[in-house]
């Protein structure tokens, strides 16, 4: 009686609460007593088996609570289609130089990239760095359209290091966001689905072609997590897996990671939350004058379109140790094309990523106010800002930050220097046409000032405007926390 009880209860706790997700990989599972849900098997071993809910979250189970049809299939899946997850492909006798010529850059100077310096790397293929902080790196480029990488021509491309060495590469190709303006459909400011579709197949080809040249067919496997989940084509070279996604009316994209990374099927080791207190709270610096600012968030720069919200939360969920792509994210998330994103879609997508990694994603009702949001900094938790980018909000918030790099005494300016900007940030209005996502990241209690960064380069990277301002052109506060 009691081992019933337990199975059902298991049960129903495999029911609760879940989500749509593509349904490739997914099947109908039924229970011993009759019920049903939609899951997906990820691993078998033994007696048990780990599988995946429609809303992204894993269980590992005793094979024994699912229908005896149920049963034979994990069994059947466990022998020949889960074996296929198992990469076993290998060609560490193809040479690094051989495997160059077919990317076309001089990527590889030996059969090891992950134990080189991230900025070599860099050198080789003239990427620029786009942020370094004290544990991370990336250096990103949108390169010209007569660049190619494995015979296509990528829109993106950013190497990402880790403790100063290189970690993993993404390649972004024919792409919704890009299609407006790639001169590939012949249009302006219209996507040609149609074109685009060509555009994303030939470009996939390409690539696929190059790689099996050399490295033999590829498998498949699954990778991602959540919203993020996709199948993708896999080689193998060394300690490097390629591995190829494609989506129709979306994208083409290519990464380069350790085999370990891709084994895990993208899932990052988790840290626990002690420990990611201990860490986001090392990251809060306070400064004599009062200061309080958050530091070791990566820059991502949006680039030439209206990539915004992905490219704010790339940043705050890499600071959070969650692996992310902006391209990706904006894909996953129904970006469209040209740039504008459907807020409620991606962050339901994003919220799923962000929890399959440990973390929580949540809206947070706060005053922005040195006050009230010095309890998440002070925790060295930035808040994700979504707001209104004014004109009259930027000539401030640029004039303010300028006035203070020419401060030396902090008292003048505490008490006479900062009124000025007091006085304007009055004006500064709300204006839903010009909608914006940026961070939070710092506060001055004695001289009411908020610390703001945005995802437009390093030369937005910290601004400083007074806190009425914000205040004013504020719609709504999420943050990424334990």
């Amino acid at each position: 009686m009691f081992y019933r009880q337990a199975r059902l209860l298991i049960w129903s706790l495999l029911l609760s609460s879940w989500a749509t997700l593509p349904a490739e990989g997914f099947r109908e599972f039924t229970s011993s007593d009759g019920r049903t849900m939609e899951a997906r098997v990820v691993s078998v071993s033994g007696g048990s088996v780990t599988i995946e809910r429609q809303d992204g979250t894993s269980f590992t189970v005793s094979k024994d609570i699912f229908s005896p049809s149920d049963q034979t299939y994990i069994d059947t899946w466990s022998s020949s289609a889960g074996q296929s997850d198992a990469v076993t492909i290998e060609k560490s006798d193809v040479s690094a130089d051989a495997l160059n010529k077919a990317i076309g850059h001089e990527l590889f100077t030996d059969d090891h990239l992950w134990d080189d310096e991230d900025a070599s790397v860099a050198g080789r293929l003239s990427w620029r760095r786009e942020s370094e902080t004290a544990t991370q790196s990336s250096f990103r480029e949108y390169p010209a359209s007569d660049y190619r990488f494995l015979n296509a021509r990528p829109f993106s491309v950013v190497l990402y290091g880790s403790e100063e060495n290189a970690s993993s590469i993404s390649i972004v190709y024919a792409n919704k966001g890009d299609s407006f303006s790639s001169g590939r459909d012949g249009s302006a400011g219209k996507v040609n689905m149609n074109a685009l579709d060509r555009a994303i197949d030939a470009d996939s080809d390409a690539v696929e072609q190059s790689l099996s040249s050399l490295l033999g067919e590829p498998d498949r496997q699954s990778f991602g997590e959540g919203s993020s989940y996709r199948r993708v084509s896999r080689w193998n070279w060394n300690d490097h897996a390629f591995l190829l996604s494609k989506k129709d009316e979306e994208f083409v994209a290519l990464s380069i990671t350790p085999t370990q990374f891709a084994d895990a099927k993208g899932r990052a080791e988790r840290n626990r939350d002690a420990e990611m207190r201990v860490m986001t709270r090392k990251n809060v610096e306070q400064k004599g004058n009062g200061d309080v600012i958050i530091r070791n968030i990566p820059m991502v720069d949006q680039g030439p379109k209206g990539y915004c919200v992905p490219a704010t939360f790339e940043r705050c969920m890499r600071y959070m140790q969650i692996p992310a792509d902006m391209y990706l994210l904006a894909m996953a998330g129904e970006t469209s094309a040209g740039g504008g994103t459907f807020m409620d879609a991606f962050l339901d997508g994003v919220k799923r990523d962000v929890t399959r990694n440990g973390r929580s994603m949540k809206t947070v009702n706060v005053n922005p106010k040195p006050r009230s949001i010095a309890r998440y900094i002070d925790d060295g938790l930035p808040l994700l800002w979504l707001m209104t980018s004014s004109n009259s909000f930027n000539e401030l918030a640029n004039a303010q930050t300028i006035a203070r790099r020419e401060v030396t005494d902090w008292e003048q300016w505490a008490d006479e220097d900062i009124r000025k900007f007091e006085d304007a940030a009055g004006d500064v209005q709300l204006d839903r046409t010009r909608g914006h996502i940026a961070m939070v990241i710092g506060y001055n209690k004695e001289t009411d000032e908020i610390a703001v960064s945005d995802s437009w380069g390093p030369n937005y990277e910290l601004r400083w405007v007074m806190a009425e301002a914000v205040e004013n052109v504020t719609r709504e506060f999420y943050i990424i926390g334990f």
